[in-house]
């Protein structure tokens, strides 16, 4: 099962951000597939399901609003640059988990796609 999409060299190390991106893709295909091949279409849904899962645990509440971290603990991230330490919240983070809760993607004009909210995750 995949947990969640982090960098290149590491094993241990979850970006949220990416996470919320490839549950996106992976609810994207889950739609492409539903007619062509239903059981890949399952296995997106569960892939996405199991991402969700570990980056839900991530979620930080307070006064009935929820915020995410960048990823799941500090660290070198390949990029030249320190992930923040988990405790301070991340506003891309959040805005892409966002994303997944309104079925709103970012890379079409408008936030229209063939996302469909009754594909939960």
């Amino acid at each position: 099962s995949l947990l969640g999409v982090g960098y290149t060299n590491e094993h241990d190390q979850i970006s949220v951000e990416w996470t919320a991106g490839a549950i996106l893709g992976l609810k994207n295909l889950a739609i492409s597939y539903k007619d062509t091949h239903p059981d890949w279409a399952n296995v997106c849904i569960k892939e996405a399901q199991d991402m969700r899962a570990l980056f839900e645990t991530l979620k930080k509440k307070s006064d009935g609003k929820a915020a995410y971290p960048y990823s799941l603990k500090r660290e070198f991230i390949p990029f030249g640059w320190w992930s923040h330490n988990p405790k301070v919240l991340s506003t891309t983070s959040t805005a892409w988990v966002g994303f997944l809760y309104l079925g709103f993607n970012p890379f079409y004009l408008g936030g229209d796609s063939a996302i469909n909210p009754n594909v939960k995750d």
